[in-house]
């Protein structure tokens, strides 16, 4: 009788399992995780990740344990938008606990010990066999058949427009940032601009992922006519101010807006001025610092359930 009760367990553990598997690896999810005052967004397919940015700390750990297969211990893509604290100082304890089979992210000079850190990972990486890509305005990412994207921002050069970069064999390339900047434009704006912009298209749903990209960025990107409606977007900056500017979030026409924000922080994040006009449009907003990590499973265009 004892023997049947184990083989019922352990009949139980494998039905289990073998769901959570099939679950995990048909499903196509986009969660923006709960780092408080930061960003770290996974997106999922099968056995494919992508991580766009890390979070502040280790925090962002708890996340993909959550999140991933506990057998699963790579990250096929990781983008870090730009260099300031709250978008990669998680990423050294994700180096530590994932191999991170290529790299996305913005050289400029390091300005910080942790922007420094994040440096020599990147080399160890490209060292180890790994694939570093720089964010040319333009450039295509595609990883599987379900997840593909876009980078845009009006202030860096496309691949055509650059021959400095036949060989990556280098992470110290913000010696020739002027190869894919557009002119001196690190003088000209700030470092929240050069976010590297991500439009995603997850399994036939929109997904456009900011970074801190301000309104400078945002009205820029309009004057290019490169920007198009999508289903999902990340508000720029954590909901600051002077992020989502009206006639930008008109033109992209969200109908769901996502804050990645940290209770009670000093920023006064998200603005009152930026939910408002979210509530104008009528976008349905998801905030991480009143409802903790948000997740939507997308299908075929369709974006099936969202918390």
């Amino acid at each position: 009788m004892l023997r049947l009760f184990y083989n019922l367990i352990l009949i139980s553990f494998l039905v289990a399992g073998g769901l959570f598997i099939e679950e995990t690896t048909t499903q196509s999810r986009v969660i923006f995780c709960d780092v408080g005052q930061g960003d770290a967004i996974l997106i999922t397919h099968g056995g494919t990740q992508m991580l766009v940015d890390t979070g502040r700390n280790a925090s962002v750990l708890e996340c993909l344990e959550e999140k991933m297969p506990f057998w699963d211990k790579k990250i096929e893509l990781v983008v870090l938008t730009h260099p300031d604290a709250d978008h990669i100082g998680g990423f050294p304890f994700v180096f530590e606990s994932y191999v991170v089979s290529a790299i996305m992210y913005l050289p400029l000079e390091p300005d910080t010990l942790i922007s420094s850190t994040v440096l020599e990972e990147i080399s160890q990486i490209h060292a180890t066999g790994g694939e570093v890509v720089l964010p040319f305005n333009g450039e295509i990412i595609h990883l599987d058949t379900k997840i593909t994207g876009k980078v845009i921002n009006p202030f860096f050069a496309s691949r055509l427009e650059s021959d400095c970069f036949e060989s990556i064999a280098e992470t110290q390339l913000w010696d020739k940032n002027s190869c894919w900047l557009d002119g001196n434009v690190i003088a000209k704006t700030t470092k929240n601009n050069l976010s590297i912009g991500i439009i995603m298209d997850i399994d036939g749903v929109g997904v456009f992922l900011s970074g801190d990209l301000e309104k400078e960025a945002e009205l820029a990107l309009l004057d290019s006519q490169t920007l198009q409606s999508v289903n999902v977007l990340k508000i720029g900056h954590h909901g600051a101010k002077t992020s989502t500017a009206k006639e930008f979030l008109g033109e992209i026409s969200p109908e769901i807006s996502v804050v990645s924000v940290g209770k009670n922080n000093t920023y006064g994040h998200p603005s009152p001025q930026v939910l408002r006009q979210i509530e104008d449009i009528g976008s349905r907003l998801f905030r991480t610092d009143t409802e903790g990590t948000v997740e939507f499973i997308l299908k075929e265009g369709a974006i099936l359930s969202g918390k």
